[in-house]
């Protein structure tokens, strides 16, 4: 439970995120307007690295800020903390009468 708020409670430095959208756009804006032939494969390639780019660096961050959607109302990483508290406590009674 202390990792669980530790991780929550830790967040990246927002220069840092912000450097990583900056770039994944100038990069993908430089792609764009680079002229590669023919011009289906550098569609592919463009939409290849763009997709590489947005979706697993930048998501990758985002994700890694809050890993449990903290703060998010309809979240599917949120759940009950019960289960948990439970076994913490059923721990406790066997160490004490053991």
């Amino acid at each position: 439970m202390h990792h669980i708020e530790a991780i929550r409670e830790t967040t990246f430095v927002p220069s840092v995120c912000w450097m990583a959208y900056i770039g994944a756009d100038l990069q993908t804006g430089g792609l764009v307007r680079t002229e590669i032939e023919p011009f289906g494969e550098s569609l592919f390639f463009i939409g290849v690295i763009s997709f590489l780019l947005i979706k697993l660096l930048l998501l990758l961050i985002a994700y890694l800020d809050s890993p449990f959607a903290a703060g998010q109302a309809r979240s599917v990483e949120e759940g009950s903390l019960l289960p948990l508290a439970l076994a913490v406590d059923r721990i406790k009674r066997v160490v004490e009468a053991g």
